[in-house]
Order: structure tokens, then C-alpha cells, then sequence
């Protein structure tokens, strides 16, 4: 009599043995995550493998822009999906209060109403896809307990009527695994500032194309600004003022009636000088407001010659003064 509760209780203990390898196995591949792609799309599947839903989104929080956003496999690649940071969706009810959701029915608008009174659920992605939201159990990503990293939502629950406690513990255990991930990978993330990233932020070029314009350049097929100006059609305006905000100085268009400051042109590399086709940067006086555009060798020559001589014989004094050294 007793050897059946016996072999149902070995069975569970083999169960939870079993599903702890198994959180353990998903958590190590999370943590090595080399970037948050790997993440939301190519660990989908295994992470919602760890829940009894019948599919699973995450969401990872845009400091710049204040929104949570989604990654979907799509037939032509990969589609993103944003959304606000409001009442308007649980999903983003869940990241501005940093509370979890648990719904037994999507569409059942007392139910979101007792727990807040906007809250409502965005049927978007059920209109999209076909897909028929009923559970939801959503729950913030976070890190160090208090900074907003994600968000991850369960959908349908695959046995009974809502999401369980259970459930719960299980989602909670997860998302601190996510929230130290995405906050690791955060920080790896964070680049240097570069010259053009004023375009980026003004939807000029998106960040893929000047990552692509970058490594042409360094190809050798161009310089950079030429690629900008030729190849993706943005206006040299546009270019000198992201220079100007890179280097914190004020831009000043080129004219011909610009006098340039001697001054400014003392140290001026003439090799470096003679590799360049056209204007490329502005160049200011650290101890002063003054400022001068660099020019090619070719433009010195047409229109200051003597300055051009003055600097040719300071560069050539510079070698010779050194090779006696």
C-alpha cells in the first residue's frame, strides 16, 4: 500500500531535480549572453520552455527614449515591437509601477480596472498575429532591486484558469537572472561618444548604417565624411554640426570671406594635411572662443599660398632639427 505514495513522491523529487538542472542550465546560457539579441531572440524558446504559458515575450528597457521594446522573428528578419512606458498596456503598467500582473482574462475590463482604474490590455499583438491573449502574468525585470532592465509576460497558461504562485516564484526567479544580465550587458554596451552620433539621435542615419559607413571607411574605399555626404545623401550642415557638438564648439559654415587666425594654423600637421581632398574638421583654440575650418593642402594652396609656405618651412625646420637629434 504504501510503495505507490512512495514512487509518486521519488517521481516529483527526480521532477524538481530535473526542472533545477534544467533553470540552472537556462540561467548559465543567459549569463553568457554576449548581447541582448542573443537574449530576446535566440534564448525565446528555451526560456519559455521553464514555464507552463503558451508563450512568453521579453522586453528590455530604452533609457534614451523611455520605452520598452520586443524582438520577433519575422520573414524577412527581425521586427521590433516598442511600447510606452503607461497604463495602456500591461506590459508597460508592469515597468512604470515595477509591480507584477497577474490576469485571468485579457479582455475583461472590471478585472483590469480593480487594479488600476487606466490600465487597459493593448490587443495590437492579437490583432497582428492571430493570437488569442487570455492569462497574462507580467513581470518587471530589474536590477539591484529598484532599476526598471525589462519586462517579461507570460501568455495563456497551458493548465487551468489563471497563473498560479507558483507560477509566480518561478517567473521571479527568472527575471533576477534577466535583470543581472541585461544590466551586465547594459554596461558593456555603453561606447565611447563619436563624431556623428548627433545624426543618429536626429534619425539622419541609423546607427547600422554609420556602423557600415565606419568600417568602409576603414577599408579604404573612402573617407568617412565623403561616404555621409555621397553615399547616404546627408547635407555637409548636418555633418559640421555633429562635429561641432562632438568637439563642444560652436559650428561655423564655411565662407570665403573667413579669416582664418594664424594662430590656428601653427601646429598643423602638413603630412597629414596632404592625405585629405576637402574640408573635414573644425579645429578651436582650447585657451579661446577662436576657431578655423581645416583645409586640404590643395585649398591652402588656391587660397592662402603664403600661409601654406609659412607652414611648409616650420614642418621642414621641425624634421630637419630633429634628425640632428
Amino acid at each position: 500500500m504504501q510503495a505507490k505514495p512512495m514512487t509518486r513522491n521519488l517521481q516529483e523529487l527526480q521532477h524538481k531535480v530535473e526542472h533545477a538542472e534544467h533553470v540552472t542550465h537556462i540561467t548559465t546560457q543567459i549569463h553568457a549572453a554576449s548581447n541582448l539579441d542573443q537574449i530576446l531572440l535566440d534564448l525565446h524558446k528555451d526560456i519559455l520552455s521553464l514555464f507552463d504559458a503558451e508563450d512568453l515575450t521579453l522586453f528590455a528597457f530604452d533609457a534614451e527614449k523611455k520605452e520598452i521594446f520586443s524582438k520577433l522573428p519575422h520573414i524577412d528578419g527581425v521586427e521590433e515591437v516598442r511600447i510606452p512606458i503607461t497604463e495602456h498596456s500591461l506590459a508597460g503598467f508592469c515597468a512604470k509601477y515595477l509591480r507584477p500582473v497577474n490576469i485571468a482574462d485579457a479582455y475583461n475590463i472590471p478585472e483590469l480596472q480593480g487594479i488600476h482604474p487606466s490600465l487597459l490590455h493593448d490587443t495590437s499583438y492579437d490583432k497582428r498575429t492571430g493570437f488569442r491573449t487570455k492569462q497574462v502574468l507580467t513581470y518587471p525585470i530589474v536590477a539591484d532591486n529598484k532599476y526598471l532592465m525589462g519586462v517579461l509576460q507570460l501568455l495563456n497558461k497551458k493548465s487551468g484558469s489563471r497563473f498560479t504562485r507558483k507560477d509566480e516564484e518561478a517567473v521571479d526567479e527568472i527575471a533576477k537572472a534577466l535583470g543581472i544580465a541585461f544590466f551586465n550587458l547594459r554596461k558593456i554596451s555603453k561606447k565611447n561618444p563619436t563624431k556623428f552620433d548627433l545624426l543618429v539621435s536626429n534619425n539622419r542615419i541609423t546607427q547600422n548604417e554609420l556602423d557600415q559607413a565606419m568600417a568602409d571607411s576603414r577599408k579604404g574605399m573612402s573617407d568617412l565624411e565623403s561616404l555621409l555626404i555621397e553615399k547616404h545623401k546627408i547635407p555637409k550642415l548636418d555633418i559640421g554640426k555633429s562635429l561641432a557638438h562632438f568637439h563642444k564648439c560652436p559650428y561655423i559654415e564655411y565662407s570665403e570671406r573667413t579669416i582664418v587666425d594664424v594662430e590656428l594654423l601653427k601646429n598643423l600637421n602638413v603630412d597629414y594635411l596632404k592625405k585629405l581632398d576637402r574640408v573635414t574638421v573644425v579645429a578651436a583654440d582650447a585657451s579661446s572662443t577662436k576657431m578655423c575650418p581645416i583645409f586640404s593642402v590643395n585649398w591652402l594652396r588656391r587660397h592662402r599660398p603664403k600661409q601654406l609656405k609659412n607652414l611648409q618651412a616650420e614642418d621642414s625646420t621641425k624634421t630637419t632639427a630633429q634628425s640632428s637629434a
